[in-house]
């Protein structure tokens, strides 16, 4: 899901692979060597590339970006939202809740077909874990009447079935305007649950209302964000022996576009809960007025490259860490695939740090790729009753820096065991830990939305 980090393929993905599916690897371009023989990157032939001008769009100014997030990108190969994160009852008990709307438009070499639509919604309780899940999936205004509008934003995927009520997932916005401090959004589902076990027809009912307290902030580099999701070997070589292993450094000397390597990348990652309700069947399950929740919305390019990565033992961690006391968020994890090796990344965000031309927050803090450690604590381990599989539930992570306002060193644990999600052909741990420790000099406290993939073929 959010975070995060995946480039699948528009084919059978399933009812809940989707949700994580939307935000891993983004294709991959040629080697650095042959660059200058490439054609230039267009955005508007749907190139997903660096640049340290702003050349894309979305880059030239706040009104650009907020067209940018709020309208259609039919160029590109993936176009997708994703939200994630806590529900705190009013007895103080614990939920988490994830939806995602998805896009794609085109096939993975770029070749006209029917785009096909992705929603679903995820929500588990710690009194009672294990997942609720809901899903539609079709060709938008052929088998899957969709929706996306601009003035006010909003997107809803709906199906129909003789005799029954429609089943849904919508999300807009209610005031405000996408992507701007102070928009309030809400999330309404009504959806069969899926889940292992649940009774015949039992419907997922949900309703979230959650109020942006930060703006955008946007990852990577350059003034489009552009978020690398792997280098090869020759631009690894550069990054660890010219540029002493910072990928912002060896981009912005270069001009490497990495074309296709790595998406462009925006976050909402403060948006403080207002009301929350959440039903199974007939009965109400959950319902309160506190909680954080993570806004992600990536877009992305492939080319017939990625399969060669996507397709073989490809394996994920991200952490996508909030402060809501300090308006900090982070983001840290690795990507890793024998091909191509690890590349692993830590940034930092704050509501003080400086703006792109677009308006969005640029990161405070960049960690080059050999200040990230990232350590599972092994007595965490903990086998699935369901699917056998064995994740660590606890992690330090140590960030190295010259200084101590570059330094940080984080506790990170689920909040509770059962967070995996069956993505069809393959499990996945999704789900809320907890976060301490100190960063750049001070004690934090926190929460993370957390993806833990195994090696998988995607």
């Amino acid at each position: 899901m959010t975070s995060s980090r995946s480039a699948p393929k528009p084919r059978s993905v399933s009812v809940l692979g989707v949700l994580l599916l939307a935000l891993l690897i983004a294709c991959a371009a040629l080697p650095a060597a042959a660059l200058a023989a490439t054609p230039p990157p267009s955005a508007a032939a749907g190139d997903v590339f660096y640049s340290s001008q702003a050349t894309a769009p979305q880059a030239q100014s706040p009104e650009a970006m907020r067209t940018f997030l709020s309208t259609a990108q039919p160029q590109f190969t993936l176009q997708s939202y994703v939200w994630a994160g806590s529900l705190v009852e009013h007895d103080g008990q614990l939920s988490t809740f994830a939806c995602e709307v998805q896009r794609n438009p085109q096939a993975l070499d770029g070749t006209a077909q029917l785009p096909v639509v992705t929603s679903a919604a995820l929500f588990n309780r710690s009194s009672a874990p294990g997942y609720a899940v809901g899903a539609l999936l079709g060709i938008p205004e052929l088998t899957l009447p969709f929706s996306l509008t601009t003035l006010p934003w909003s997107a809803r995927a709906q199906s129909f079935s003789l005799g029954q009520q429609p089943q849904f997932i919508d999300v807009r916005v209610v005031d405000g305007a996408i992507g701007t401090k102070g928009a309030v959004y809400e999330f309404t589902t009504s959806i069969t649950n899926g889940a292992t076990g649940a009774p015949a027809g039992q419907l997922l009912t949900l309703y979230v209302r959650a109020r942006d307290t930060t703006g955008l902030m946007q990852w990577g580099y350059g003034p489009s964000g552009f978020f690398p999701q792997w280098i090869y070997d020759d631009q690894r070589a550069a990054i660890t022996g010219e540029y002493g292993n910072s990928v912002g450094r060896y981009l912005a000397a270069t001009g490497d576009p990495m074309t296709d390597q790595g998406d462009y990348y925006y976050t909402l990652p403060l948006l403080e809960v207002q009301r929350f309700s959440v039903s199974l069947g007939d009965q109400v399950v959950s319902e309160g007025s506190r909680g954080w929740l993570w806004f992600d919305t990536v877009t992305q390019t492939y080319d017939a490259a990625a399969l060669e990565i996507v397709d073989h033992d490809i394996t994920w961690m991200e952490f996508s860490v909030q402060f809501p006391r300090t308006g900090q968020a982070m983001k840290i994890g690795y990507v890793e695939q024998p091909k191509v090796g690890r590349l692993d990344y830590a940034m930092l965000h704050d509501r003080d740090a400086p703006k792109a031309q677009n308006g969005s927050f640029m990161d405070s803090v960049d960690w080059d790729i050999d200040e990230v450690h990232i350590t599972p604590v092994p007595s965490s381990l903990w086998k699935s009753p369901e699917s056998g599989q064995s994740y660590y539930l606890k992690y330090t992570v140590t960030l190295d820096g010259a200084r101590p306002k570059e330094r940080a060193k984080l506790f990170i644990a689920a909040k509770f065991q059962d967070q995996e999600v069956d993505a069809g052909q393959r499990t996945v741990y999704e789900g809320l830990f907890s976060v301490s420790g100190t960063l750049c000099g001070k004690k934090v406290t926190g929460q993370a939305w957390t993806e833990v993939q195994p090696a998988a073929d995607l």
